[in-house]
């Protein structure tokens, strides 16, 4: 199954909330971040070693891939594995496992991955406006009495009624006893929107780590 579109659109922690809701159907999940040939090899290694399918990682990182590979092809138990960040099918060619009694979950931006690697997919649409500016109004609930509803409206514009953006956003408006107003007259003077490079400002959880400024 592959959860596609554009980078903003929540697609990594929608696949983290189907794999906590899993628990009991999965003997294992596994995450693998695969962005980059290197972070999918990486965590093909860690997985193999903490499976002891290898007694540790050496030079050659096709070795433990091949290792889990098998694994997942032979195993009797229920696995899941999601490949997060998987914008270049071709990549996945050498990391694909057989099997049928595994799941495999992507997150991409590519669309085609629904029909050339998976059967099923959606694709994620950033937000209607009236949807975002409901989950700027329920994340900053504490403040709701200082939102007006146009002023809302051009702040998620400004967002592109991306989710990802509007939750972080909603962080800073929180988290600086914000009106919706001085957030936009500190966003249209670049004050806010410069800053999202920062650390300071828009800092990446452990699970995700990608800010604002990263992600697209």
């Amino acid at each position: 199954f592959a959860i596609c579109g554009i980078g903003g659109l929540g697609k990594t922690q929608l696949a983290l909330r189907f794999a906590f809701e899993s628990l009991s159907t999965f003997r294992a999940i596994l995450l693998a971040h695969a962005d980059s040939e290197t972070k999918l090899a990486q965590s093909f290694a860690d997985y193999a070693l903490e499976l002891g399918l290898i007694n540790e990682i050496g030079s050659d990182l096709k070795v433990p891939r091949e290792a889990l590979k098998r694994w997942f092809e032979t195993t009797d138990d229920s696995w899941l594995l999601i490949l997060d960040g998987a914008d270049s099918l071709n990549l996945l060619e050498d990391y694909w496992p057989a099997g049928n009694t595994g799941a495999i979950l992507l997150t991409t931006r590519t669309k085609s991955a629904i029909g050339a690697l998976t059967s099923g997919g959606v694709n994620l649409e950033p937000l209607e406006s009236s949807e975002a500016v409901d989950l700027v109004v329920r994340l900053t609930s504490l403040a709701t009495k200082h939102m007006d509803t146009e002023v809302l409206e051009k702040v998620v514009a400004r967002l592109d009624c991306l989710p990802l953006a509007i939750t972080a956003v909603a962080n800073v408006i929180c988290n600086n006893s914000f009106t919706a107003s001085e957030y936009l007259l500190a966003y249209d003077n670049e004050e806010l929107s410069a800053g999202a490079a920062s650390d300071n400002i828009l800092r990446p959880t452990s699970r995700y780590q990608h800010t604002l400024a990263t992600v697209w």
